[in-house]
């Protein structure tokens, strides 16, 4: 704030931007012109416990979004049940990632991803539906888009560097390893991924 010359901050934060936007509102009320928060992340919430009400809340979100696929038809879904496809492109990716028309690869970790950012929006199974059949083709090429636009507005570096510091995460692999698994078994579908995206915080 002071950096732009402004008398009074107007901040939008969602997901972890909410618990910073928590955490500026308490030491600055007064600095504050306004405040949107959207998908407010607990701040009582520890490292673990935030992550795996995350990645129960992409589960939760995933079946609400294969709930409007069926309801919708294979006409605008492109797959007739997003959970079974799911499961089985993962069982694909699992053995061998998806080739792209770009070049790339559309392996386990983009599939999740896709699949989380999908879940940000409630007609996100648009766009997962098609994402899924192309990938049952043997085309990953939207996968990987998905997934892309998921790391690109994430702020994947900032993120990670304010969320490692902020709360003490599991400490070495093997910790770490165990907190995955407990994420999994919370969350089945994203759980692990959930967890994952952030295993350079035990280092």
């Amino acid at each position: 704030r002071r950096a732009r010359g402004d008398e009074q901050l107007n901040y939008v934060g969602f997901s972890y931007g909410t618990h910073l936007g928590q955490v500026y509102a308490e030491k600055f009320p007064g600095r504050i012109r306004t405040m949107v928060l959207d998908a407010v992340v607990d701040p009582a919430l520890g490292f673990e416990e935030m992550l795996i009400e995350q990645a129960v809340a992409f589960d939760e979100a995933f079946e609400r979004s294969a709930g409007a696929c069926t309801r919708a038809g294979r006409d605008e879904c492109a797959v007739d049940d997003l959970g079974p496809a799911y499961d089985e492109v993962m069982e694909i990716v699992e053995e061998s990632p998806l080739p792209t028309s770009t070049g790339g690869r559309a392996g386990p970790s983009e599939l999740a991803t896709a699949a989380i950012l999908t879940s940000y929006t409630q007609d996100g199974w648009q766009a997962l539906g098609p994402a899924l059949a192309d990938a049952l083709e043997g085309d990953g090429t939207y996968l990987l888009e998905l997934a892309n636009a998921y790391w690109d507005f994430d702020g994947y570096s900032a993120y990670i560097a304010v969320v490692c510091i902020d709360t003490p995460p599991p400490r070495g692999v093997e910790a770490y390893r165990a907190f995955a698994d407990r994420a999994e078994e919370a969350a089945p579908r994203f759980g692990a991924a959930v967890a994952n995206e952030l295993v350079p915080c035990a280092t």
